[in-house]
């Protein structure tokens, strides 16, 4: 990236070059597969390793996770959540619709992100449109009471989709 990365502004160019290189080499064909690979297979390692010091275990698996590809895992998870993910845009980029990306239904999807991530990108209003005009829901940092993003979760109306899904 060095050889390429144009002089000015330095301190923008560091940033892109670290955050935007990662998702540039996710994101790339020969790359992207090779990163995906790895932690697939660090997953199922880590996962095999579990299981052998613990043979009886049968209870659910979370994952949390910057980007949502992860098939071919030796399990299915119960929970998974992307931090900071740019999956909303890069589906939306890619003109593929969230019901076409393979996941398996029994699996709780969260998409957790800091309201001022560049890189983050919602995705509930891919699955609803109606979500586009709710507010993401805040989360309250363990040290301090107020909200981590904008909005009151407890004065929103949110449609019947959204308490269906999420009473749990």
């Amino acid at each position: 990236m060095d050889k390429v990365t144009l002089p000015s502004i330095p301190w923008i160019r560091t940033i892109d070059n670290e955050r935007i290189g990662d998702i540039m080499y996710y994101y790339s064909t020969f790359h992207g597969h090779e990163i995906l690979k790895m932690v697939i297979e660090k997953l199922n390692r880590v996962y095999d390793e579990f299981i052998q010091k613990h043979p009886g275990f049968d209870g659910p698996v979370s994952l949390a996770v910057r980007y949502r590809d992860l098939p071919l895992l030796k399990f299915t998870p119960q929970q998974l959540f992307t931090m900071g993910s740019p999956h909303g845009g890069s589906l939306v980029f890619r003109r593929l619709y969230f019901s076409e990306y393979l996941m398996s239904p029994s699996i709780k999807f969260h998409n957790i992100f800091h309201p001022y991530d560049p890189f983050g990108y919602r995705t509930e209003p891919l699955v609803d449109e109606r979500y586009v005009d709710i507010p993401a829901v805040p989360i309250t940092r363990l040290e301090e009471s107020r909200p981590t993003s904008l909005g009151n979760s407890s004065q929103q109306q949110h449609p019947p989709f959204y308490q269906h899904k999420h009473k749990h």
